[in-house]
């Protein structure tokens, strides 16, 4: 689900959080709450300490060379780049 128009986004980390004793508020942020990856639509598939397992179902714009074909490099490295934020903030 992505957030509704009228929902507030939190503006600070604690404002997200909150008391949260888990990972869904995480979850939630990760997937839903970051424009850019409710864009491509990544999943979030598991959250733990120093750990995050995403998923980003395919898409045939994110092709980068339509010879071979070949996932674009960019992809990859948001995969890689969001992957590690998720896994640093589960930790923290």
């Amino acid at each position: 689900m992505r957030a509704m128009a009228s929902e507030k986004t939190p503006s600070t980390w604690e404002e997200l959080v909150g008391d949260a004793p888990d990972t869904s508020v995480l979850h939630r942020f990760m997937s839903e709450l970051i424009p850019f990856n409710a864009h491509l639509g990544l999943e979030v598939r598991e959250l733990g300490e120093g750990r995050a397992v995403l998923a980003l179902p395919f898409r045939p714009e994110f092709i980068g060379d339509p010879i071979r074909p070949a996932l674009h490099g960019g992809t990859i490295s948001m995969l890689a780049d969001t992957a590690g934020g998720a896994a640093v903030l589960a930790g923290l």
